[in-house]
């Protein structure tokens, strides 16, 4: 059987198969019937490094403010797009009629917001990038459209309040974070992943994290942050509860 490798999963794996915990002689009356034949215990290594997202981002409250305005919370615009077909249609729309800085499938109809993933926030974020003018389409036509009373407008209209451009900026820089660490999951996840080089693939995980955002490579090389700072460069104005505000620009 395999499972998460964090020690509390780990150590009910063992204490199920009555080869471990802390008291294995009281229980192993009880435990033995629960997996009686349970011979191998295994270690889910991509399950266990998408914590390399949740933990960080919790840690930093700006971090933190960001993915739940943008993913996480209620009636996010993540979650508006994948669970409503009329929000879904509106955003297909708009990315219709937009011009987007990389060509991205036509197939792609919505952010593939995945709560019990949470390795699937990279594909979120990405797409939050790339199709960015759209994104911000269905953050200001939902308020007229839902009512700016509605759950859904006051949750837009709280998120276009909220941004500028330093969090549009570090939300580029969330992605290319994220992207880098699905990477390493998908590595993880491969049949024929040696455990032996799991030290050498988070050492250059480490490595590609320092020179993007110490270094500041992701100013500079193509990817969302850079893609970002394209989407910057022109203001966008937007209408907020009947108040104008301009993103980018500066």
């Amino acid at each position: 059987m395999a499972a998460d490798a964090a020690a509390d999963e780990q150590l009910a794996l063992r204490e199920m198969a009555s080869i471990g915990g802390p008291s294995p002689v009281e229980l192993k009356d009880t435990l033995i019937q629960t997996l009686p034949s349970l011979k191998v215990l295994a270690k889910d290594r991509a399950h266990a490094a998408q914590r390399l997202l949740s933990r960080p981002w919790k840690a930093d409250p700006f971090l933190k403010d960001i993915i739940l305005q943008l993913v996480e919370k209620q009636h996010s615009v993540a979650r508006l797009i994948v669970n409503s077909q009329q929000i879904k249609e509106l955003y297909n729309d708009f990315r219709s009629k937009s011009k987007e800085p990389v060509k991205i499938s036509k197939a792609v109809k919505d952010l593939a917001w995945a709560p019990q993933r949470y390795s699937s926030e990279a594909k979120v974020l990405a797409r939050l990038v790339l199709t960015w003018d759209s994104v911000l389409g269905v953050l200001t036509a939902v308020p007229t459209i839902r009512g700016p009373r509605s759950p859904e407008g006051q949750a837009c209209l709280e998120t276009l309040r909220f941004l500028d451009p330093e969090k549009v900026l570090q939300l580029g820089m969330l992605a290319d974070s994220a992207l880098e660490l699905h990477r390493v999951v998908r590595s993880f996840d491969a049949d024929d992943f040696d455990e032996a080089e799991l030290p050498q693939e988070l050492d250059l995980y480490r490595s590609i994290l320092e020179r993007l955002f110490i270094d500041g490579l992701c100013l500079q090389v193509p990817g969302m942050t850079k893609l970002m700072m394209g989407y910057l460069e022109k203001p966008r104005n937007l209408l907020v509860a009947d108040v104008a505000k301009t993103l980018g620009g500066d």
